[in-house]
C-alpha cells in the first residue's frame, strides 16, 4: 500500500529535522531550518518534541551499555551480584527525563534568545599587496556573537559580497579591538589581525567555515 502524499510529506519532514539535531546539514539547510523555528511554532514544536526523545534514546542506550560492561565484569569474576528491584519508577529513567527537560529548557531558551548581538566596523585593508592589485581600501565587518549551528565549537567566518561576517563568542568580545587586513602571498587570500592573532581569511567565502589560524600555506 503507497504511503499518501501527506505521509510522505511528514516521514521528509521528520527525517530533515532529525539530520538537523545530528549536525548533518549543510549551512544553508541550518539557516532555513531556524528560520522555520523562528516562525512557524508547529515546526519547532516537532524540532523540540524529536530533540527529547533522541535525548530519551541516547540515555536509553548508555544505560544498556553500563548494564553490559557490569555483566561482562561479573562474568570474568564470577560475581553475579543480583539486580536491586526497585519499586516505582527505576532511577536511571528518572535521571534521563531529568537530562531531557534540561535539553528542553536549553533549546526553549536558546530559540527565544535566538536573534545575534550584531556589530558592525570598517577595517583598512593595508598596503602590502605582494603584487596582486587591491582595488579597495577597506571592508566592512559584521561580528555575530553567535552561530546559526549552536553545537559546532569554535570561530567561523564567511565572506558574502563586499561584507566579511565573523561569527562566535570570542571574536565578538574582540569588535573594538585593533583589526586590519592585509593580503597575503596568495591571490583572495588575506591576513586578518584581529588583537594580535591572525586568521587566514578567502575573500571569496560564501558559506560559513571554521576560522584558521594563519600559517604559511591556505
Amino acid at each position: 500500500m503507497m504511503n499518501s502524499p501527506s505521509e510522505e510529506y511528514e516521514e521528509s519532514r521528520r527525517s530533515l529535522i532529525q539530520h538537523y539535531i545530528e549536525g548533518k546539514l549543510p549551512d544553508w539547510a541550518d539557516t532555513w531550518i531556524e528560520d522555520q523555528i523562528r516562525t512557524d511554532p508547529g515546526f519547532r514544536e516537532q524540532v523540540i518534541a524529536q530533540q527529547l526523545v533522541a535525548a530519551y534514546f541516547e540515555n536509553r542506550q548508555f544505560e544498556e551499555t553500563i548494564q553490559q560492561e557490569f555483566d561482562n565484569l561479573a562474568s570474568i569474576l564470577k560475581v553475579h551480584k543480583p539486580r536491586p528491584i526497585v519499586k516505582g519508577f527505576p532511577m536511571l529513567y528518572l535521571l534521563g527525563w531529568a537530562a531531557a527537560c534540561l535539553c528542553l529548557l536549553f533549546g526553549v531558551g536558546y530559540l527565544i534568545n535566538s536573534s545575534p548581538a550584531i556589530h558592525n566596523r570598517e577595517v583598512h585593508i593595508s598596503d602590502d599587496s605582494y603584487g596582486f592589485s587591491n582595488p579597495i581600501n577597506s571592508v566592512p565587518i559584521t561580528f555575530y556573537d553567535r552561530k546559526p549551528g549552536f553545537w559546532r565549537p569554535g570561530n567561523e567566518y564567511n565572506w558574502k559580497g563586499d561584507t566579511l561576517q565573523l561569527f562566535g563568542g570570542e571574536v565578538f568580545e574582540k569588535r573594538n579591538k585593533r583589526a586590519f587586513l592585509t593580503q597575503s602571498m596568495y591571490r583572495d587570500y588575506y591576513i586578518l589581525n584581529l588583537d594580535n592573532r591572525q586568521y587566514l581569511i578567502h575573500k571569496y567565502q560564501n558559506t560559513r567555515i571554521p576560522m584558521r589560524i594563519y600559517e604559511q600555506n591556505p
